[in-house]
């Protein structure tokens, strides 16, 4: 598994999402799972994108998991709940 920085943007994401798969394959293993992190807890200030926006941007590019709070994305967050 490795994890990249959703806020990045969907090309980033995509990106890695290739680059991994062709790393693995050029090894004779199987790609890892790629993790797009949202909003990381050190980040000071406003998040630059909503959370559920980078998670379902991460999700678009080929990642397959998406690291984000609780918090964000509960019952009353305004996510996804």
């Amino acid at each position: 598994m490795l994890t990249v920085h959703a806020v990045g943007g969907e090309p980033m994401v995509a990106a890695a999402v290739r680059g991994a798969a062709a790393g693995a394959e050029d090894a004779g293993l199987a790609p890892p799972v790629i993790a797009a992190v949202t909003v990381l807890s050190s980040q000071g200030g406003a998040p630059l994108a909503p959370p559920t926006s980078l998670a379902s941007l991460a999700i678009a590019a080929g990642a397959r998991a998406v690291v984000v709070s609780g918090g964000d994305v509960g019952p009353g967050a305004g996510g996804r709940g």
